[in-house]
């Protein structure tokens, strides 16, 4: 899995399709949670503006999941946009190659055949390689 994985991050198959941009093609789901994947320019905007829309998420009322965190929990947000602004900043100063990512990889999300292993229940976008 891990080698296969690999080859699917290395591959320059799919430039056309991203054009050196982060994002992908349409918008999809993390789970339920809808995700934002309007093509950007650089990883750091891509990123930083799909851990804003979470931190924003947190503080919203839903039908599933967790409780809202509080709207006056004005520490737990000044942290999150503090956290969100060196993140910017550090991955800002990184080159990254766009590459196209399974985005929900954990175990329940793969299996096996007898041709071997496969993923599954993708949130696929092209991003990081080291984020899947």
């Amino acid at each position: 899995l891990g080698r296969m994985l690999g080859r699917l991050h290395a591959s320059d198959a799919l430039q056309d399709v991203h054009k050196g941009r982060f994002g992908f093609v349409v918008n999809n789901f993390l789970s339920i949670t809808p995700l934002n994947n309007t093509w950007c320019d650089t990883w750091s905007d891509f990123f930083v503006r799909r851990l804003q829309s979470q931190l924003t998420r947190a503080f919203k009322a839903k039908r599933y999941g967790r409780a809202a965190l509080n709207g006056t929990d004005a520490e737990f947000r000044a942290l999150g946009e503090r956290t969100l602004a060196v993140v910017a900043k550090e991955l800002s100063e990184v080159e990254i190659k766009p590459a196209l990512l399974h985005g929900d990889l954990w175990i329940g999300n793969t299996g096996a055949t007898r041709e071997g292993p496969v993923m599954f229940d993708p949130a696929s976008f092209f991003g990081h390689s080291e984020f899947d």
